[in-house]
């Protein structure tokens, strides 16, 4: 009895060490794919003209931008 226990007691742990070697492979594959995507939309928001130096002046500047959006919109 000891010896089937023993066999079962290895496979299981012999399915675990599997599951985890795969599991740090996707793990390090996916970290690896997000360098940064913060930098995009950093990009999309200075781009836009959107003053990113204060609170006050990122809702100055968006409000400006929408105002600019509706004016070509409404032509």
């Amino acid at each position: 009895m000891k010896r089937i226990l023993n066999r079962q007691g290895m496979a299981f742990l012999s399915i675990m060490l599997a599951l985890l070697v795969i599991g740090l492979m996707c793990y390090f594959a996916f970290r690896s794919t997000k360098k940064n995507p913060d930098t995009a939309n950093k990009s999309f928001i200075e781009g836009a003209g959107v003053d990113t130096s204060s609170y006050k002046g990122i809702l100055d500047s968006t409000r400006k931008v929408i105002k600019a959006a509706e004016a070509t919109r409404a032509q």
